[in-house]
């Protein structure tokens, strides 16, 4: 127990370190650093793994921190995202143009369409260009695409955004009314369709929330929205439906106690003081690991049975934390008693496990 309360306190001050770093890192005029260049040499690595490095750049670009041997490939970093934006850019346009030319269309969200929340679009990772199409469309723009030339590394077709079941969510909302109240963005001469910014925050939010928050990237993509956000901004729709108004709520504190976003005129302002701190411990801790889709458990549990030393770890393996737990069964963050999912999944493990004859959980 001794050695996993260290690892733990150990990738918690990584976190941390990491926070310091990215904070206020995507305003135009970010806060000096209040770090060194030991604290930025330790973490370089980890900037570069979390897509951070760029933002790291331009949080040290006009201090002395500019001119330390590790500025170099944090700046090498910032290069290679505002290059990889302009194609990004280029290829929106591309598949925008070609879906519409078959009647398709399209709506651009999340990475590429987050690009303007920030002071320059090189300082957010492109990633894959995301659309949204009729899902009745959505094998045909697939295939349209794919002739194209792009790869599923390229470019990710969402049927609609109305599956609760996946990351990219937009609760209460049909297609032709998520559609109805998209804006337009002009690329060149090409209109193209982004969610409006209610929309828009709610997917961020959710998205970040259905990975467990464990990329920094995607709460500097809520503190940049969130202070970009236009002037009648409708919380009442953004924050009105359980469990997700608690899941973007949780995003919005975290990235001010983590990033110091500014949450002033926000529902949240009042809540600043009643973040859980087991939700900030488990996010820092996600923050200093490689980012994990899932748990890989590889060991018989009759063969764990046999070694009672091995339990706890084996139950911390295989059982979620409150976090992954709560949002597996659609839990709000904010209900006092989450440890009844954890329950709750402990006993579906055990129940699946009695299905398969005892055999091991995983292969």
């Amino acid at each position: 127990m001794a050695g996993a309360s260290s690892t733990r306190a150990a990738r918690e001050r990584k976190g941390t370190q990491i926070a310091k770093i990215l904070r206020g890192a995507w305003r135009a005029n970010p806060p000096p650093p209040d770090f060194g260049e030991p604290d930025l040499e330790e973490m370089s690595s980890l900037l570069k793994a979390s897509l951070t490095a760029a933002l790291a750049w331009w949080k040290i670009r006009h201090s002395s921190l500019a001119q330390s041997d590790v500025s170099a490939h944090l700046r090498a970093q910032y290069v290679a995202h505002a290059i990889r934006s302009a194609h990004a850019t280029h290829r929106v346009y591309q598949y925008v143009a070609a879906l519409r030319a078959h009647n398709i269309e399209p709506i651009v969200f999340k990475g590429w369409a987050v690009f303007s929340h920030y002071a320059e679009a090189g300082l957010r990772p492109p990633g894959d260009v995301d659309l949204a199409v009729a899902p009745h469309d959505a094998a045909r723009a697939t295939k349209i695409l794919y002739e194209l030339g792009a790869t599923p590394v390229d470019v990710d077709v969402h049927p609609g955004l109305s599956d609760s079941a996946h990351a990219a969510y937009i609760p209460n909302s049909s297609w032709d009314q998520v559609l109805e109240r998209t804006r337009i963005k002009l690329v060149g001469d090409l209109p193209v369709r982004v969610l409006d910014p209610e929309d828009a925050f709610q997917v961020v939010c959710i998205h970040s929330a259905r990975h467990l928050y464990a990329r920094p990237i995607w709460l500097c993509d809520v503190a940049a929205m969130l202070e970009t956000r236009p002037a009648d901004f409708d919380w009442t729709r953004a924050l009105s439906r359980p469990p997700y108004a608690s899941w973007i709520a949780a995003a919005i504190l975290l990235a001010h106690h983590l990033l110091d976003a500014k949450i002033e005129n926000t529902p949240l302002a009042a809540r600043r003081e009643r973040m859980p701190q087991w939700l900030v411990r488990d996010v820092l801790g996600r923050w200093a690991q490689p980012y994990l889709i899932q748990k890989m458990v590889h060991t018989s549990i009759l063969e764990i049975w046999r070694t009672p030393a091995r339990w706890g770890d084996a139950v911390r393996a295989r059982v979620p934390n409150r976090l992954e737990a709560t949002l597996a069964h659609y839990g709000a963050l904010d209900e006092p008693f989450l440890a009844r999912y954890q329950m709750l999944s402990a006993v579906e493990q055990f129940w699946r496990f009695t299905r398969r004859g005892g055999a091991p959980l995983s292969e």
